[in-house]
């Protein structure tokens, strides 16, 4: 099931959804396993998704347990 990060929620997740992003086989595009951005990067990032309008931010559960993270954005002029 997929419900929607809340930002009070996020440092509840943080470590679990950042360890997710440095692995390559569970990642994609941007990469935080390069060696060049942060988890002080990949924080801000994130942080920032909740005051734009355009970006969402999804966990997925299992049985109640999150077994992964979407962070997406779309253009408003899409649909």
């Amino acid at each position: 099931m997929l419900i929607r990060l809340q930002e009070k929620d996020l440092n509840q997740y943080v470590d679990f959804v950042y360890e997710l992003a440095l692995d390559p086989a569970r990642t994609f595009y941007p990469v935080f396993f390069d060696g060049i951005k942060t988890k002080e990067d990949f924080i801000a990032r994130v942080r920032k998704a909740f005051s734009r309008p355009e970006d969402e931010l999804l966990l997925y559960q299992v049985n109640g347990t999150v077994e992964g993270w979407l962070h997406y954005f779309h253009l408003p002029g899409d649909r």
